[in-house]
């Protein structure tokens, strides 16, 4: 009894600081863009999938969401720093927008009448944005009302919003947070799949990159939550719901199963 008590031990304190996954847990949730049941199919995502009737490359998907702790990190063979250039210009990175209390519209049956282009005033019920600068890689976290502008993308309606543009308030004590981004990781590190596993007519069938994006959430603490992302073209995008634990309650239960077990383990010794 002595030596497995000794071991699981050994495992609880390894696993407290060993992931399975290097980005936590994957909290993405269907986009509700979809059509059929084959390619364009109701799934997120393994590899090339993107919106239907948009350009099917690694280039353009959205793979996944994944909370880690109050660290939320966008995983995607889309360049979330760079964009995408074509057409002789660069489709650029949107932001990130947060519904608190799930009123959040999205999807075909929601955005498809909404259109494409243009600044309109926040009828998607999110109620934060966070505000990404990719120049100075911070972010600020806005308040919105329904009067708040946002920006719509240029291709795919149904995937809007794209940006914010302005209104709501500015969140005391949460303006220019750093945001991490890491570029050319492997379809091994992250557990996606790119073009080079199923090409399409726009893939090269060489392109297996990837990109990770990370945000801290400390704001929204103790919150359920639901996100949404997009890039200007609205080719892909990503949607993900969690519970937002508060800080430091992950660590404190480790920290009580570990103790306990220990208290376990010299009662037995003596």
């Amino acid at each position: 009894m002595k030596n497995s008590l000794t071991h699981a031990f050994l495992i609880l304190a390894t696993a407290a600081v060993a992931f399975a996954n290097p980005y936590g847990t994957n909290i993405t949730i269907s986009d509700k863009n979809y059509s059929g049941s084959g390619w364009y199919s109701n799934r997120e995502d393994q590899e090339t999938e993107t919106n239907p009737n948009t350009i099917t490359s690694q280039a353009w998907d959205l793979e996944g969401m994944f909370l880690h702790g109050q660290t939320l990190t966008l995983v995607g063979g889309y360049d979330f720093k760079n964009g995408v250039l074509a057409n002789n210009k660069v489709y650029r990175s949107g932001d990130i927008f947060v519904d608190i209390n799930g009123d959040a519209k999205y999807g075909q049956s929601a955005n498809g009448s909404s259109g494409k282009n243009g600044t309109v005033a926040n009828s998607f019920g999110w109620d934060y944005v966070l505000d990404l600068n990719f120049t100075t890689m911070t972010y600020n976290v806005i308040a919105l009302t329904a009067q708040s502008l946002v920006n719509r993308g240029t291709d795919v309606a149904s995937s809007n919003p794209w940006t914010y543009q302005s209104g709501g308030t500015a969140v005391n004590g949460y303006q220019g947070l750093a945001m991490s981004y890491t570029p050319n990781l492997t379809n091994a590190f992250t557990g996606f799949l790119g073009d080079s596993s199923n090409t399409t007519s726009w893939s090269t069938g060489t392109n297996d990159k990837h990109y990770a994006l990370s945000v801290d959430l400390a704001y929204f603490a103790g919150q359920d939550a639901m996100f949404h992302y997009t890039m200007e073209c609205g080719n892909d995008n990503l949607m993900g719901q969690a519970h937002v634990p508060d800080s430091g309650s992950t660590s404190l239960m480790i920290g009580v199963g570990l103790l306990a077990l220990v208290g376990a383990r010299r009662k037995l010794i003596r």
